[in-house]
């Protein structure tokens, strides 16, 4: 399993642009999972690209909570990856599930844990 910090307000790495919120990128058994999409589309694409990372491989997006620093990088990465499909509790507001799938992608709504895929929860 790899793990890579995507967005987060502290550079680790000289040409990263930071900004308030998360997203990190896992890798494992062939799959490429999204967690979190960070506050801002530009900076999530912008350090994707400078760590060579293509944002249409990504294989599934898991959000945590509907707070903008965690969800705010999602519709530019729909713009580039519209199949998506994107794992959220289902507390998430309607609104935001009906604007993933008007984007293209789908939605998994969670209301516990979850596996989603074999061995990953």
């Amino acid at each position: 399993m790899k793990m890579v910090i995507l967005y987060d307000n502290y550079p680790y790495k000289k040409g990263l642009l930071t900004g308030w919120g998360f997203s990190c990128l896992i890798e494992a058994e062939g799959k490429r999972i999204l967690f979190d999409t960070g506050g801002d589309g530009h900076i999530l694409l912008h350090n994707m690209r400078s760590l060579a990372i293509d944002p249409k491989a990504i294989d599934l997006v898991v959000l945590s909570h509907p707070h903008g620093d965690h969800t705010g990088g999602l519709s530019a990465l729909m713009g580039v990856n519209q199949k998506v499909t994107v794992f959220l509790p289902r507390s998430f507001p309607k609104g935001f599930k009906e604007d993933i799938r008007r984007l293209g992608g789908e939605v998994k709504e969670i209301s516990g844990p979850s596996q989603i895929w074999d061995g990953f929860y």
